[in-house]
């Protein structure tokens, strides 16, 4: 069983993206099929506030924003050993369920 973890992962600089109110930087890791992409606001000409950091899987749609479940999800779906299924996630946008109160 091969097992990933954060530490595993070692992502190597591709690009960056000086915008107006925001830089973005991107990275990936090709052995793992990795993604990650930073993105700071522009406070003024000198000050940044807090990256924000997204990652991706090859082969998936889902955006994270926690790199151990990222892995979490890697795992399960290399290892996953029946050859007749596979495990696809798939976002389910819905309209909320509100509890009426005002009867």
């Amino acid at each position: 069983m091969n097992l990933l973890c954060p530490e595993d992962i070692s992502f190597k600089f591709i690009k960056s993206l000086a915008m107006t109110d925001e830089h973005m930087s991107a990275m990936r890791d090709d052995k793992y099929g990795i993604d990650c992409e930073q993105y700071t606001k522009k406070k003024n000409d000198f000050e940044f506030g807090k990256p924000k950091t997204y990652y991706f899987m090859d082969g998936s749609e889902k955006e994270y924003t926690d790199l151990q479940k990222l892995c979490d999800d890697w795992n399960e779906i290399k290892n996953f050993d029946d050859p007749d299924y596979e495990i696809k996630w798939v976002k389910l946008i819905q309209k909320k369920e509100t509890i009426n109160s005002s009867k």
